[in-house]
């Protein structure tokens, strides 16, 4: 096969996979669920009577 016969999914599959990319995606997804679990961990918190009454004070003096 040629240079001009290779089609673009062809050089889409045989493109060059840098590790540096490879890690660093997996290493901000391990992150990312990191960060997602500890604040599940303080959602009891999220929904004190305080942080609502705040909101509802908030939206109240936001919307007419």
């Amino acid at each position: 096969m040629s240079r001009e016969e290779t089609s673009l999914a062809e050089l889409w599959r045989r493109r060059e996979r840098p590790r540096f990319v490879l890690w660093s995606i997996g290493l901000a997804a391990c992150g990312a669920l990191l960060g997602f679990t500890s604040c599940l961990a303080d959602l009891g918190d999220f929904f004190s009577e305080r942080r609502l009454e705040n909101l509802q004070r908030f939206v109240g003096e936001v919307t007419p």
